[in-house]
Formats: C-alpha cells, structure tokens, sequence
C-alpha cells in the first residue's frame, strides 16, 4: 500500500494556511464541553477549519485511489483511440480484423468509463461533505450547482457543479438516454402512421379534449439542469449531441487533468474550489489568543506603553 501523504505535507502542498497551526478540538468554555459537528465527529477549531480538516484528511487517505483510477481511465481513453484508429484501418484488410479491433475499443471504452464514472462520483462526494460541513445553505442543486460561478470556471461552471453534473450522469445515463430517445421515438411512429393514413390503410382517431380533466404538468427531464453543465464544461463534439453516454465521466477527468493528464492537477482544482467555497461561506480565522499577548509585550519593548 501507498504511504499515506502526511497531513502537513497536504497543508503546504495546497496552500491550507487556516489549518496552519493545526487546530485543536473545539471547547465550548460556557458549557465546559468539547465541540462536535452536525456528523457527531470531534470539531477542530471553528466549523471552516474543521470543514477543511475533514477534506485534507479524507483526500489523504483515498488519494491513492483516486489517482489510480485517474492514471486507469486516462490509459482507458488512450487505448480507445489507438483501438479506433486501427480498427479504421483494418476495413481495408480483414472484416474479422476490423471486428477485433471494434472489441478492443468497446472493452476500452467501458473501462475508461466505469473508472472515470466511479472517479467522478468520488469527487462530487468529497465536495458534497465538504460543503455540508461548511454549511453552505442547503438549495436545490439544480438551482444552485448547476449555476455555481464560484472559483476557476470550466466552461462557465464552477468544479463543484461540473462534478455534480458529471455524477448525475453516471448515476443515471441509462435513463437519460431513454429520455432523450422519447421524443425521436413519437416523431417516428407519427410519420409511419401518417403513411399508412395517406394510402388508406388507417383511419387518423381525433380524441375530443376532456374539459373536465386537469392540465397536465410536465416533469422536466433528469437531465435538463446536468447536460447542459456537461456541454458547456466538455465543449466540442459534446456540445453538439442529445445526451452523453456511459464514458462521460472518463471525458471529464481528462478535461480536469490538464493537458499533462496529472492526478496533481486534479487534486489542486479540488482545493482551490474548497478555499473558494470558503471564502465565500466559511467564517474568518480566529486570532491566536497569544497574539494579543505578543502586541502588548511589542509595545512595551518599544516604550509605547500599556
């Protein structure tokens, strides 16, 4: 197993100056009592550090899976394309070829896939305990995520919503794609029926509207508040098409690894929108109580006085 990263190493390697000094367990000096937080778990100087407390140590300890699956669906995609390119190239000399080469890239695809779904899905949860912990007001995400401009924006989206959008669609491809399917299906069937109306083999039914019966509400589609999210942040080819299939996730890590493909690259977009969502909704950092200790001992030394 990979040596866990030392939390003062994490602390320096992104920047986390509200944890430097490590905070202590929180103690309510009125109750005479320690501080927990809303998962009954010790609170670790004010609800902020604690919330980025929590975050460092939970990177930390799953960082060496995340990056496994970073370098795993980032392999993945590779092979995808080597195995189109030569499948492209085998029409020309064996359909059996050609049929070998089209497996490869499936099982390629698939793989890249279920490692960048399951990565992505890691992601968003960090962020989602992260801003429960932080105390981020609890909206609708389709109403607050999705429009999220907080932080670096990927294709006008904030991290947080970019993975929020990409989870949704690990989660619920299957189901998206039918939807999306809805619409093209009942175009079909009404033109084959339109046919069969035209050269007498049906007759067109007019259904009389029912004044009695309520209006009908229509449930907007699953999909309709992530795609866009997606579009935006993948930008072309993805930006043109109806829905985004099983390897979305896969396509998102590679957009949030940087053109190097780096795990490290990932993991500082992940802070900095963490000390961005802080900034934001988190309270200050509280003053050591010896630096007011240390200003008066300054003024005496400097004879200004009391």
């Amino acid at each position: 197993m990979k040596p866990i990263t030392p939390l003062t190493e994490v602390i320096q390697r992104f920047g986390l100056d509200q944890l430097d000094p490590l905070p202590d367990h929180a103690f309510d000096l009125k109750r005479h009592t320690f501080i927990w937080d809303r998962n009954g778990l010790p609170q670790y100087g004010t609800r902020t550090q604690s919330a980025m407390y929590r975050l460092a140590n939970q990177w930390r300890y799953t960082e060496a899976s995340l990056s496994f699956l970073t370098d795993a669906t980032l392999g993945g995609l590779r092979d995808k394309e080597a195995a189109f390119d030569e499948m492209q190239a085998a029409y020309d000399r064996s359909r059996q070829e050609a049929q070998d080469w089209r497996d490869r890239y499936c099982a390629a695809d698939m793989l890249a896939g279920t490692y960048g779904g399951s990565l992505v899905v890691a992601l968003n949860t960090l962020i989602v305990v992260y801003r429960g912990d932080l105390d981020v007001p609890d909206e609708k995400p389709e109403d607050k995520v999705a429009n999220e401009k907080i932080g670096e924006l990927i294709g006008g989206h904030s991290l947080g919503g970019v993975l929020w959008a990409a989870a949704n669609n690990t989660r619920h491809w299957p189901e998206w794609s039918v939807e999306e399917a809805i619409p093209w299906r009942l175009q079909r069937e009404r033109y084959e029926r339109d046919k069969l109306i035209a050269r007498g083999y049906a007759i067109e039914e007019k259904k009389k509207p029912n004044p009695e019966a309520p209006p009908k509400k229509e449930r907007p589609r699953q999909s309709e508040y992530s795609l866009p999210v997606l579009k935006a942040a993948l930008g072309p080819p993805f930006d043109a098409v109806d829905h985004i299939g099983f390897g979305c996730g896969a396509h998102v890590i590679k957009r949030l690894a940087g053109p190097d493909g780096d795990f490290n690259t990932i993991s500082r977009r992940l802070f900095d929108y963490a000390k961005a969502l802080e900034d934001h909704y988190g309270e200050p950092k509280p003053e050591d109580p010896m630096e007011d200790v240390r200003r008066r001992v300054a003024r005496l030394k400097g004879g200004g006085g009391g």
